[in-house]
């Protein structure tokens, strides 16, 4: 398995050994509003007010934008507005960030009736009062899937895909000190990329993924992609092709506190009838990308993905109901001591858009369910949060049947392990990256209390460079975990 997942599969496996469950809250309704309303999305800004956008269909092929806020962590919501009214538009994916003055940037897709055109638009929040809409690209050309991201000097980026030699390809615009640039087209070209997910690391840098195929390959589906534009050299990266299997069933990014990246995707896993699926998780190390994780063997849609402060790996998708196409299980994914753990989050109803953010405290999600009500279809939107379980720097010290001293430690030191039944296990010890760089035993049973001297290498006899790292005993029936710190 690739070290990096491994560390985020352990980050997840000592949060459950050590701490009880938290349990989701109940689905608090944020709107109401008869009629359809989709593509929700949330953003969380800096003093923890809850921001949520989402388009409400007027009539056919006439959409507004609609928000709504919490500042009371999502346990009440302000009453939906319209912040963007075109009439005639379907105005459509609206995706909602914040900025370090809590200053509220939205982008979204307007398409002309009859679906001829498309052009992606911005309004821009300062204090109480939302500006004007402005229009980002071309008048006549067929522009959508607009997604933006912002940058901790709070540079503003928009993205979304329009057509350029002879395919589609992602484009931008950023915003800075009020400047909008000009328009920006990484990959010119021939071949087709879409962008799917961005995530902006703490040094600015941009991580994207998204769906790529070479110029030609008609209409099978493509390959799950990876590019990064480094902020400090003004540089898009190659895409690196992360999967060589069909992939067209929903694919997010996240980043973790290594500022590494994690993707989540469905797939389909053979390429004769009949056809077998798979959701995948795969994770980027110093050594590159890993072989991946299949957390499951069935076709779910829509995968989104977050990694909170310890780590710990959120994943929520939905699932299509193979006798009623119209009803969907809505899921989430995390570990558990016996591997993924599979928890429904609701059901009886049509569940397809959603997002998921976190902070230091929540884990927190927005939805849309469709309900029949009176005859009429409506999708109302819906809130859910839960307690992020005490952090990884917290538990760690709680081990004692491993311990180490003295710590911090230069030279040298003693590694202790004392468990109660004789059980075969396997010590390692990880660097940050959640590489193993040295491991002491594997599957050995252990009798009594064992102790050895370290002396701060690696397996291929290293000196380790100054800094911390995780000792971890595992066994089929535990999970304990030591800091280590090289002075």
């Amino acid at each position: 398995m690739n070290n990096r997942i491994t560390f985020l599969l352990i980050s997840n496996l000592l949060l459950s050994f050590f701490c009880c469950a938290q349990n989701w809250s109940t689905p608090i309704l944020i709107s109401d509003m008869p009629g359809i309303n989709n593509n929700q999305d949330l953003c969380i800004d800096r003093i923890g007010t809850r921001h949520v956008v989402w388009s409400h269909k007027v009539l056919d092929g006439y959409w507004v934008i609609m928000y709504s806020k919490s500042t009371t962590g999502g346990t009440t919501w302000s009453t939906p507005d319209t912040i963007v009214n075109l009439p005639g538009a379907w105005l459509y994916e609206p995706h909602i960030v914040s900025d370090t003055m809590n200053n509220l940037y939205v982008s979204f897709d307007s398409i002309s009736q009859g679906g001829s055109f498309g052009q992606v638009y911005l309004i821009i929040k300062e204090g109480d009062e939302w500006g004007t809409p402005k229009r980002l690209t071309n008048e006549y050309e067929l522009a959508m899937h607009s997604l933006l991201t912002i940058d901790g000097n709070n540079r503003l980026y928009v993205f979304w895909q329009g057509y350029y030699n002879q395919n589609y390809k992602f484009i931008y615009k950023y915003l800075e000190n009020e400047i909008l640039s000009e328009q920006i087209i990484p990959f010119v070209d021939s071949n087709y990329y879409s962008l799917r997910s961005i995530k902006t690391d703490k040094l600015n840098n941009l991580h994207c993924n998204g769906l790529f195929k070479f110029f030609g390959q008609g209409n099978q589906y493509p390959r799950v992609s990876y590019t990064k534009f480094e902020s400090a050299s003004n540089q898009w990266q190659p895409t690196e092709d992360l999967n060589i299997n069909n992939s067209n069933n929903g694919c997010d990014i996240a980043i973790d506190t290594n500022l590494f990246p994690c993707i989540v995707w469905g797939q389909k896993i053979n390429a004769t009838l009949p056809y077998e699926y798979a959701t995948v998780l795969k994770g980027y190390n110093l050594a590159g990308w890993g072989k991946g994780d299949t957390i499951n063997k069935v076709e779910e849609y829509n995968h989104k993905i977050i990694v909170d402060k310890n780590n710990a790996v959120h994943i929520i998708d939905c699932y299509v109901l193979p006798d009623n196409n119209t009803l969907t299980t809505f899921n989430y994914y995390s570990m558990s001591t016996t591997g993924w753990s599979k928890e429904i989050l609701d059901e009886n109803g049509s569940i397809i858009m959603f997002d998921i953010e976190a902070t230091n405290e929540t884990v927190d999600i927005v939805y849309g369910k469709m309900i029949d009500r009176a005859g009429q279809d409506t999708v109302r939107t819906y809130f859910i949060n839960k307690s992020i379980l005490v952090g990884l720097t917290q538990a760690v010290d709680k081990g004692q049947p491993l311990f180490v001293y003295p710590n911090p430690s230069n030279t040298s030191a003693t590694i202790g392990v004392d468990i109660a039944k004789p059980v075969p296990a396997s010590l390692y010890l990880l660097d940050q990256s959640g590489k193993i760089i040295k491991t002491f035993f594997e599957n050995k049973t252990l009798t009594q209390k064992n102790e050895t001297i370290y002396n701060l290498t690696d397996n291929y006899g290293g000196i380790l460079p100054s800094g911390t790292y995780l000792l971890v005993l595992k066994s089929d029936k535990f999970i304990h975990v030591k800091q280590l710190v090289k002075q």
